[in-house]
């Protein structure tokens, strides 16, 4: 499970992880879209090890918080 805690299931390249369908890289690279508000976040890096979890979860947190402000 990575370090945000959240339930990810991984099907042929793909994950259902907290309401966004998305595909993780190798090395932390992560593409997220989120169909219900139209958010589509790509988080591009090399980043071999246990911190591209938590840099993922910041980026996607990030944006969501970024993206909700500049719908309204």
């Amino acid at each position: 499970m990575p370090a945000c805690g959240a339930r990810v299931n991984y099907r042929s390249g793909y994950h259902l992880r907290n309401g966004m369908l998305g595909h993780d890289g190798a090395y932390g690279t992560d593409l997220s879209v989120n169909s219900t508000n139209g958010m589509v976040a790509v988080f591009m890096v090399q980043c071999p090890g246990p911190d591209q979890w938590a840099a993922r979860g910041l980026f996607l947190k990030t944006a969501t918080q970024v993206f909700q402000k500049d719908a309204r």
